[in-house]
């Protein structure tokens, strides 16, 4: 048999030590990889609808022409469309995009038109590229909310992480 020499092995201080230091660690990221893993739908849908606004708004002035930033509830799609030439013509979207799988849209109100949260509703763009100011409430996995705020004549987003009520004076 051989002689067992100190110093092969670990002592029960220097394991407790370790698995604290993994407990923490893994503790403190744990909570901010599943709210990466739950939001990444909402991030997508962000990035698409200020995509759709940017792209509305280089249209309206490129083409010298009125458009239209178009909100559907019922498919969940965000779309653009030139204002129609004739009236009572169903405008056709020039380019559309799809809500990412579990967000939905759940509101859209602007200072001239009363919150919508279920058809069609459309926010204006000028010809000069101005945007009409608007509030879009997005709704992902585990209720969570984004409040998108679009600033009047730019067309930037302020993006909220969370449900804000917005309220126009009237």
């Amino acid at each position: 048999m051989r002689p067992v020499r100190p110093g092969n092995g670990f002592t029960l201080i220097e394991l407790v030590i370790v698995i604290t230091i993994i407990a923490i660690t893994v503790g403190y990221a744990a909570p901010r990889l599943f709210t990466g893993f739950t939001t990444s739908g909402l991030d997508q849908a962000v990035r698409d609808l200020s995509v759709i606004v940017q792209y509305t708004q280089s249209q309206a002035v490129k083409r010298h022409k009125p458009y239209y930033v178009r909100f559907d509830f019922d498919e969940d799609l965000v779309g653009m469309y030139p204002r129609p030439e004739g009236s009572g013509l169903e405008p056709e979207l020039e380019k559309k995009v799809v809500l990412p799988d579990g967000v939905a849209l759940q509101g859209v109100k602007s200072p001239y038109q009363p919150k919508k949260d279920r058809g069609r509703i459309d926010i204006a763009v000028t010809s000069e590229g101005i945007v009409e100011p608007a509030v879009i409430y997005l709704e992902g996995p585990q209720n969570k909310v984004y409040t998108l705020e679009i600033k009047a004549f730019s067309g930037k987003f302020r993006i909220h992480d969370h449900y804000v009520e917005k309220t126009y004076a009237g």
